[in-house]
């Protein structure tokens, strides 16, 4: 899959309980259990573009798992706790 595209979004507080996955295998399942303001999960192949997103007020700005390449471009990052950028395995 692809000319996948996030962008221009103004992302505030997202995914407030957390929460599993649950991808097929082999993707590890890693649980996000923090507040995140762009999840990307994919059992199958997945090239995605995330550019020019402003992404406040989360524990992780952008959170990838699985099969998927995320492009990161542009984007601005305030208040995220833990890391703008993710990558579960």
């Amino acid at each position: 899959m692809g000319g996948n595209v996030i962008a221009g979004n103004e992302i505030g507080t997202n995914n407030i309980d957390g929460g599993t996955i649950r991808l097929a295998p082999p993707a590890a399942n890693v649980p996000d259990k923090y507040s995140t303001g762009i999840l990307i999960a994919s059992s199958s192949q997945l090239t995605i573009r995330v550019s020019r997103n402003s992404i406040t007020d989360n524990q992780y700005g952008v959170w990838g798992e699985g099969a998927v390449t995320v492009i990161r471009k542009h984007n601005r990052y305030a208040r995220t706790g833990l890391a703008n950028y993710y990558y579960a395995q």
